[in-house]
């Protein structure tokens, strides 16, 4: 049908390199710098946004594997002090080994903590008075 002429056509104009990326989701640590290096939006904030971060930073659904590491790497070089990392339900493996790795990236000294991913006002700092 209609949606598969244009799934050809995003693939022919990613096939002839008229488009670069927004997002890049799949690959190994490698494949992904080469498509940030691509995209001078991206490419961007690796070089100069997040190497200028201080000092909270808040990470929502990421879940921080190998491939990632790279970011955390750059983000090591800016002044982010605290990190607050969404988790989903109460996932101790996973909060253990992202606070493993925040630390042995980032350092020691930065303080790691956790919310519930699908707390109410997640996405804002607003109190709401039920009354």
């Amino acid at each position: 049908g209609n949606s598969d002429g244009l799934l050809e056509a995003i693939l022919r104009a990613w096939q002839s390199e008229q488009v670069v990326p927004l997002f890049v989701s799949e690959g190994t640590s490698k494949q992904k710098i080469n498509s940030i290096r691509s995209s001078s939006y991206l490419n961007t904030v690796y070089r100069e946004v997040l190497t200028t971060l201080e000092p909270s930073l808040v990470i929502y659904g990421w879940g921080l594997w190998e491939q990632d590491i790279y970011i955390l790497e750059r983000i090591a070089l800016s002044q982010v002090r605290s990190v607050a990392v969404s988790v989903y339900g109460n996932d101790q493996a996973y909060c253990n080994r992202v606070s493993h790795i925040i630390h042995q990236i980032l350092g020691t000294q930065v303080q790691v903590s956790f919310f519930l991913s699908n707390s109410s006002g997640v996405w804002n700092n607003a109190i709401v008075n039920p009354e």
